[in-house]
């Protein structure tokens, strides 16, 4: 059986917090990152933010076929192909450190 989450950790009240806000106002970004900080307490979102920025602030076109060019062939993001079920494949902070996660944490990063 699964142990349900401490709603007293810092890291889940703010995911609360974030996923509480009118769904418009939701920073998608900041709640992913959140939900790796439940896995590592000590992950620096802000930190991780601005790694997105900068990543965001080398791509020459800003379309849909410019910023999947800039992370999929510049960056070389890519879907994990192994070990799909690794939790890192879903965690933010890893998937652009390893530059592999699964679709739906790709299309957050994208």
């Amino acid at each position: 059986m699964a142990v349900p989450p401490d709603p007293r950790d810092p890291a889940i009240a703010e995911w609360g917090r974030l996923v509480a806000l009118p769904s418009r106002q939701i920073p998608l970004d900041e709640a992913a990152l959140t939900i790796a900080r439940c896995a590592r307490p000590h992950l620096d979102i802000v930190g991780e933010l601005a790694r997105l920025d900068a990543i965001a602030g080398g791509c020459s076109r800003p379309t849909v076929d410019g910023v999947v060019k800039h992370l999929f062939d510049r960056i070389g993001l890519r879907g994990a192909a192994e070990n799909y079920d690794d939790p890192d494949n879903s965690f933010i902070d890893q998937v652009l450190t390893r530059g592999v996660g699964i679709p739906i944490s790709l299309a957050v990063v994208t």
